[in-house]
């Protein structure tokens, strides 16, 4: 897999996740930021549509994958709706976890 940016030790993939960790080597430090599976079409009062990548993403497929592709610190970006799962997963895999919320004054309403 050819990276986006590679100089001086780092390395960035830019790309699905799903396609780009069973591709790379374990890292030292894995930034990844997951569909947050939140669009939705359903005729309710409002629709969201952020595209089709945000439909039918499986945490739970993705997580080996996550975990594999590391050897130290894993910074992942998701939805409030996922982190639990995250969290229960990571210490289940003799991890340290340390949540950190990134709080937006003009979040898309949903």
């Amino acid at each position: 897999m050819k990276p986006y940016y590679k100089k001086n030790g780092i390395t960035i993939y830019h790309g699905d996740c799903r396609e780009v960790l069973p591709k790379i080597s374990p890292t030292q430090v894995l930034l990844t930021d997951v569909p947050y599976n939140i669009s939705r079409t359903d005729g309710s009062i409002r629709n969201l549509h952020y595209g089709d990548w945000d439909y039918g993403f499986d945490i739970d497929q993705y997580l080996p994958m996550l975990l594999r592709a590391t050897q130290g610190a894993i910074y992942v970006w998701c939805h409030e709706t996922q982190l639990s799962f995250l969290l229960l997963e990571f210490q289940k895999a003799n991890l340290i976890d340390r949540p950190l919320a990134w709080v937006k004054r003009n979040p898309t309403i949903i």
